[in-house]
């Protein structure tokens, strides 16, 4: 269970208001009742801001603000019969949201990159942690058995195999034996016919 970044400043006033209620004992037997007593808290504290998510979705990101101006667009999107201004307002809204899941996904990133920043110092993990692309290949092995992580070398690397791939199938082409194994059903599909 976590807390997205937006609601632990509301968490962490809500778990202090609770614990200054409690009068502390400074008495060793009542030691393990004030234990008990913060894992509560603590707990109760999760349930209320929490997420049951290993990661933020998009939901996650947007403001409670942006939230009723969607629930607003889809009441009026499920009506029936529309007013005559209920398409114009139709049509701002989805400005507006626009504009504010934009925004509220960037000041998600800004406060997810922050945090990353201040916790490990380690502006990698931030770069991570914010890449909504696909993983590049981190290294490769060249032909050879070399090992790189040079970004031209791997470039260079798999270019050289493709080339050698797509060359190798060109000059095969006579040799019927190779192409036997690689076919795994021999019969050949008619052409398709209108």
């Amino acid at each position: 269970m976590w807390i997205p970044p937006r609601n632990r400043n509301l968490a962490g006033s809500e778990l202090t208001y609770q614990l200054k209620k409690r009068k502390w004992s400074n008495i060793e037997p009542h030691e393990i009742q004030d234990q008990y007593y913060l894992e509560g808290k603590i707990k109760k504290t999760l349930e209320k801001f929490g997420k049951n998510k290993k990661m933020a979705t998009t939901d996650d990101k947007l403001s409670k603000a942006t939230n009723d101006l969607i629930s607003k667009r889809t009441e009026i999107r499920g009506k029936i019969k529309l007013s005559v201004l209920e398409p114009i307002e139709l049509t701002e809204l989805n400005k507006i949201i626009k504009r504010k899941i934009r925004e509220d996904v960037r000041n998600f990133e800004v406060e997810l990159a922050e945090e990353i920043i201040e916790n490990t110092w380690s502006t990698r993990k931030a770069k991570k942690a914010l890449a909504n692309s696909t993983k590049i290949l981190p290294r490769i092995k060249s032909k050879a058995g070399k090992v790189t992580s040079n970004r031209e070398e791997i470039n260079e690397i798999a270019s050289n195999f493709y080339r050698s791939l797509y060359d190798d199938a060109g000059s095969l082409s006579g040799d019927s034996d190779h192409w036997s194994r690689l076919v795994l059903n021999k019969t050949i599909p008619a052409p398709i016919s209108k």
